[in-house]
């Protein structure tokens, strides 16, 4: 049962993306997916995080500049 809670636990932490790949690889791995549908679903999860970091890192930069 501790196995259990502690896996809960892990899942509620993480992000919505990640959570996505997590079910992205278990449709894959319980062979839901074909070949190409899986490649696209990679391609557009990765296009998404590269992303998030662009806006992540412009946003940074532009809090640095307006502070000084």
């Amino acid at each position: 049962m501790l196995k259990k809670d502690r896996k809960i636990a892990f899942i509620n932490r993480l992000t919505k993306i990640q959570k996505e790949m997590l079910l992205f690889r278990k449709e894959l791995r319980i062979g839901n997916l074909d070949e190409w549908n899986a490649k696209a679903q990679l391609v557009f999860t990765a296009a998404h995080i590269d992303a998030i970091k662009e806006n992540l890192r412009r946003s940074m930069k532009d809090a640095s500049t307006t502070k000084t």
